[in-house]
C-alpha cells in the first residue's frame, strides 16, 4: 500500500508485578507505515529491569503481525497500520507472558491475536496451550487499553523518496470493500482452519462461523453477506449475559449457548454499534 502513515498508542499495564516501583506500567508504541516497509518504536516506562528474560512487543492488524525486540525496529510487512493496530507487550522467560497492551482505533479485539503472535515467535508449533496464556481473558482486556488512556494519531503524509516508485497495488481506505480486500486472504484461511459453528451458520441466514480456541478458552468468528458479497466481519464471545468490555459494542444472537457479537464493516472496517 502506498503512502505514509503515523499511528501512536499510549501503553497500559494488564499484568501486574512488572512495574519498577509498583506504579502504574506507561509508554508508547509508534508505528510508521511507508510503502511496504513497517518501523516501529516502543518506549517502556516505569517498566521493572529484568534479571533474567526479556520483553517482546507484537504489534497486529487483525490479519497480520510482527514481533519486536526491545525498543522495535524496521522490515519489510504486509501489516497495515491504516485503520488502527493493537500491540501486546510481553514478558518471555520460557512461557510468554502478556505484561501490557497498547490499542489505536477500534482495535482492542485483536490483543489476543498480538499475544498469539508473540509466542508463536517463541514456539510456533505450541499456539495457545501454555497454561498460563490459559488464566488470562483477554477480552476483558478492553476496559484496560480503551478510552481516555489511549492515544491514536494517524497522519497521511507524502511519501519518503525511498517509496516514491513503488507501485500502489493496494485498495484505497475509504473506497467500497477496501477492508474486504484487504484481509479477504487471511479471513478465508481462518475460516478453513477451524471447525465451523453450525448453530450460529443455522440462524444467521447467508453466514460462516467458525470457533477458535486458546487454552481453556475460545471466541467465534464470522462473515456476514449482503446480496452475495461480503457484509459484516464478526467477533464472538460465548457468554448469557454481555461482558463489560463489549457493552455497547456487541450484540446477543441467541444460538446454541448464545453469543455476544461484534460487527466490522466490509467496506472500511469500522466497528458497527448494536445495542446490548
Amino acid at each position: 500500500m502506498g503512502g505514509y502513515t503515523k499511528n501512536i498508542a499510549v501503553i497500559k499495564g494488564v499484568a501486574g508485578g512488572f512495574s519498577a516501583d509498583g506504579g502504574a506500567l506507561s509508554g508508547l508504541v509508534r508505528a510508521e507505515k511507508f510503502g511496504g516497509y513497517l518501523r516501529v518504536s516502543v518506549t517502556l516506562i516505569n517498566f521493572a529491569p529484568l534479571s533474567g528474560g526479556r520483553y517482546v512487543t507484537a504489534v497486529t492488524d487483525g490479519a497480520n503481525s510482527e514481533v519486536f525486540e526491545g525498543a522495535g525496529g524496521e522490515l519489510a510487512s504486509k501489516l497495515d497500520t491504516s485503520f488502527g493496530f493493537a500491540a501486546a507487550v510481553c514478558f518471555v522467560n520460557g512461557g510468554v507472558k502478556p505484561v501490557a497492551a497498547a490499542v489505536c482505533g477500534d482495535m482492542a479485539w485483536a490483543v489476543p491475536l498480538a499475544v498469539h503472535a508473540a509466542e508463536s515467535a517463541e514456539s510456533p508449533a505450541q499456539g495457545y496451550e501454555d497454561e498460563a496464556l490459559a488464566e488470562d481473558n483477554y477480552y476483558e482486556y478492553g476496559d484496560d487499553i480503551k478510552g481516555e488512556g489511549t492515544v491514536c494519531e494517524d497522519g497521511q503524509e507524502e511519501e519518503p523518496a525511498a517509496c516514491k516508485d513503488e507501485a500502489d497495488s493496494g485498495v484505497r481506505k475509504g473506497q467500497k470493500g477496501a477492508f474486504w480486500s484487504r484481509l479477504s486472504g487471511e479471513i478465508e484461511g481462518l475460516l478453513s482452519q477451524w471447525p465451523h459453528e453450525r448453530a450460529l451458520e443455522q440462524t444467521v441466514s447467508d453466514s460462516r462461523w467458525v470457533r477458535i480456541t486458546y487454552g481453556t478458552k475460545s471466541y467465534v468468528f464470522g462473515v456476514i453477506e449482503e446480496d452475495g458479497a461480503p457484509a459484516y466481519i464478526c467477533y464472538g464471545v460465548p457468554a448469557k449475559i454481555c461482558p463489560e468490555s463489549l457493552k455497547g459494542l456487541a450484540g446477543f444472537i441467541p444460538a446454541g449457548e448464545g453469543y455476544w457479537v461484534m460487527y466490522q464493516s466490509a467496506d472500511d472496517g469500522g466497528t458497527v454499534r448494536v445495542p446490548g
